[in-house]
């Protein structure tokens, strides 16, 4: 009977030392468990204040170093520490606007540069307009929507490409005028496949004297005679150059010479005109 008895109390006391060990480790549980909480709920009240700090409806760019250490502590978190932020759409509301913000400030800015511009006063080497443009192109289509004087941009390049092609036009007919030795010879061996300064008289004579309607032969095989140009005249502009055609007149079937000058005007561009012809 006491053998019966004693291991009754030792199984009794490995039970209660097994409920005790149950006891401890639930409350171990649920102490661990308060303890992460306790932890998730201050960090997530600090992420709060910060977002509080700027919460009160004028957001300036002032407030972007605030706002974005605030967004990089709220993505610092876990998922249960982001859903005790109460006041994480004002952190997503205020990202939005400090965006705007400098969306603005770029768009405020190419604007100030781009009415800084005188048409008046643009040149062929001008670089401001392309520098313009490419911070233009640079910007995002929010932003672009934000410059409306970008038509003014556009009509500045106009002139500065007019400006840069003025310049060509003029820098080629003087080049013309400098080393054109003259020709005679074929209408056909003259012109743009012999070399540029043969093409741009060739071109002119082509668009302004009607010598087709005079010959009877083929044109390519009319004599063509064309001089060097005489530079710097007062009266002709930067210079003027006689030619004359002869061939079989279409008209009376006898040799025919048609004459005229090519003149160079002091803005470069070439024209040609008939004189006469006999």
């Amino acid at each position: 009977m006491a053998k019966k008895s004693k291991a009754l109390t030792t199984m009794f006391i490995i039970a209660l030392i097994l409920v005790l060990m149950v006891i401890s480790l639930v409350a171990s549980f649920f102490f661990r468990n308060a303890l992460i909480n306790r932890g998730n709920a201050k960090v997530a009240e600090s992420v709060i204040a910060q977002i509080d700090s700027f919460n009160d409806g004028s957001i300036t760019l002032d407030d972007e170093a605030a706002i974005l250490e605030a967004k990089a502590d709220y993505d610092g978190l876990n998922n249960k520490q982001k859903s005790l932020v109460t006041n994480a759409s004002v952190l997503e509301k205020a990202l939005v606007i400090l965006q705007e913000l400098k969306d603005e400030k770029v768009a405020d800015e190419l604007v100030a540069e781009i009415n800084k511009i005188d048409k008046a006063a643009l040149t062929a080497e001008d670089t401001t307009v392309k520098t313009l443009l490419n911070k233009y192109e640079a910007l995002t289509d929010k932003q672009k929507a934000l410059v409306p004087n970008y038509s003014f941009l556009l009509e500045s390049k106009d002139i500065v490409d007019q400006k840069v092609e003025a310049k060509k036009t003029k820098e080629a007919a003087v080049a013309l005028a400098e080393n054109f030795e003259g020709f005679k010879g074929k209408w056909g061996n003259f012109g743009a496949h012999i070399d540029s300064y043969q093409g741009m008289i060739e071109e002119v004579i082509r668009d302004d004297v009607d010598y087709k309607k005079i010959f009877s032969a083929d044109v390519d095989t009319l004599d063509f005679n064309i001089s060097r140009f005489e530079k710097n005249t007062t009266v002709f502009g930067m210079g003027i150059s006689y030619f004359s055609f002869s061939g079989k007149s279409d008209e009376h079937g006898f040799t025919t010479v048609l004459y005229g000058e090519v003149i160079i005007k002091e803005d470069g561009t070439l024209y040609a005109t008939t004189t006469g012809y006999y």
